[in-house]
Formats: C-alpha cells, structure tokens, sequence
C-alpha cells in the first residue's frame, strides 16, 4: 500500500465520503471569504451614505444661514488643537463645517441633522465646547437642518469653588 488515499479506501464509499468533506471544507471557506467581502462593502457603502447625507445638510444649512442674513466665508476650515501626553505635544486637527459672517461677526458652525442635534446632548456639547477652544475668538452656531432651526451658542465656564 502506497499511501495515496484512493488505495487506502476500498469503496467507493469511503472516497466519496472524503470528496464530500473535501466540498464541504471548501464551501466554507467561500462562505467565510464572501462574508469578510460583504461586511467591507456594506461599511464603504455605510460611509459613503453618511458623507451623502451630511453635504446635502450642509446645502441645507447654508441656504438655511443665507436667508437669516449671514455670508458663507469658508468651507471645512480646520484649526489645531495641542495637547500635551506626559510632556510630549500631539497636534489634533478639528474642522467645522462652515464659517461665516453676519454685521461684522463671524462664526463657526456645526450643522446637524440627525439625533445628536441639540446642543444639550453630550456628543454635540463636547464638539462645541472643542470648537469653543479651537477656533476662539469665533462665535458658535448650532444648525438643525431637521428643524430648520439656527442658535447662537455661548458657554459659561463656571469653575469649581465659584
């Protein structure tokens, strides 16, 4: 006997037993390829919807500024926010969506339009707040496009002990 399984087996029962696990091993596998395939679509296709929906509220928003009075001055603007680690500096860059400008001021915005819209919630209070430090001496606005709504953001900085 030499060793080659199709010597070993004496059926041909027992050799289509073991094409039958070879096909089912192999099936798998395209199964588990396939999957991986599917996921990273649906998650650029995930991103690219997003990205869709968050221009077309920025459209909104600015046609939504236009006719309160204020001028679109920039796009996507970024600021650099430093932070120090255990002494060593690492830079973050922050953008916002819009600037602009009304009776001489000028203010940076965030356009929502999805749940985290209100300025009370905590995602949407942190990224002003960022926005506050960053881009200061900027004004802020808040942009709901679902409610077609513009605020004027403002923080006091009440201090432990005060």
């Amino acid at each position: 006997m030499s060793g080659w399984p199709w010597e070993r087996w004496s059926d041909a029962g027992e050799w289509t037993w073991g094409l039958l696990l070879v096909a089912l091993f192999l099936a798998a596998l395209v199964g588990v390829l396939l999957t991986v395939l599917w996921k990273r679509r649906a998650a650029r296709w995930a991103g690219s919807r997003a990205r869709t929906h968050g221009l077309a509220a920025e459209r909104d928003a600015e046609a939504l500024l236009e006719d309160a009075g204020y001028k679109v001055v920039a796009r996507q603007l970024e600021g650099a926010a430093h932070v120090y680690i255990d002494g060593t500096r690492r830079e973050s860059i922050i953008k916002v969506d819009l600037v602009v400008e009304r009776r001489g001021r000028r203010y940076v915005v965030e356009v929502k339009s999805g749940q985290q819209r209100h300025a009370t919630q905590d995602g949407t209070r942190r990224q002003l707040l960022e926005y506050a430090h960053v881009f200061a001496p900027y004004d802020l606005l808040l942009v709901n496009t679902r409610d077609g709504e513009i605020h004027e953001i403002r923080f006091d900085y009440a201090r432990i002990g005060d």
